[in-house]
């Protein structure tokens, strides 16, 4: 798994929690000797079983190898879907996209910080997230990388904006503290 892409590895998981039980083991071996630089698996117990099994290995290919249990709590599935908001036509996209770039020359003098916000948004709303879905597209990604998501978790969201992050998890949002 330490090979392929974030988003994958999240594939693969779901699919295995789909195929098995609640603390079903999984084990697996890695060119790694460490699963750190994959966010996704920050939130899930792995046991590095590494050193009594790497002085089996005839081989020594896989210096890693590393067993984890099925989490009980669901995986985000990330929804690819665009919701509305990510819908816009051309004619749409190309206007905002204008507004956004002509916006410092046009915008009159606004000293509170809401009013500077409102300014700013107030002509874009329409097309803004379908604008900036083609600049943020590592998004899905950086979705992917969560691991499960436990029952009373909380999620802060930190600049959210329109909440387009929100609407990847919306099948996990029960799970989370209001």
């Amino acid at each position: 798994m330490d090979w392929m892409p974030n988003e994958i590895v999240h594939d693969e998981w779901v699919a295995l929690q789909r195929a098995t039980k609640p603390g079903a083991k999984v084990l697996w071996r890695s060119a790694f000797t460490k699963m750190d630089d994959k966010p996704f698996f920050n939130n899930i117990d792995i046991e590095d079983m590494s050193p009594q099994y790497y002085s089996k290995d005839r081989v020594k290919m896989y210096p890693g190898t590393f067993l984890s249990f099925m989490p009980m709590d669901p995986l985000p599935w990330v929804d690819p879907e665009p919701s509305p908001c990510q819908k816009a036509g051309f004619v749409r996209k190309l206007k905002t996209t204008t507004k956004m770039i002509l916006h410092p020359l046009t915008a009159g003098k606004v000293n509170a910080h809401g009013d500077k916000m409102s300014s700013f948004y107030a002509e874009q709303a329409k097309g803004y997230d379908a604008v900036r879905e083609n600049m943020l597209i590592a998004r899905p990604q950086m979705m992917s990388g969560f691991g499960p998501i436990k029952k009373g978790h909380t999620w802060l969201d930190i600049g959210g904006g329109t909440g387009r992050n929100l609407h990847f998890l919306r099948a996990q949002l029960d799970l989370f503290e209001r």
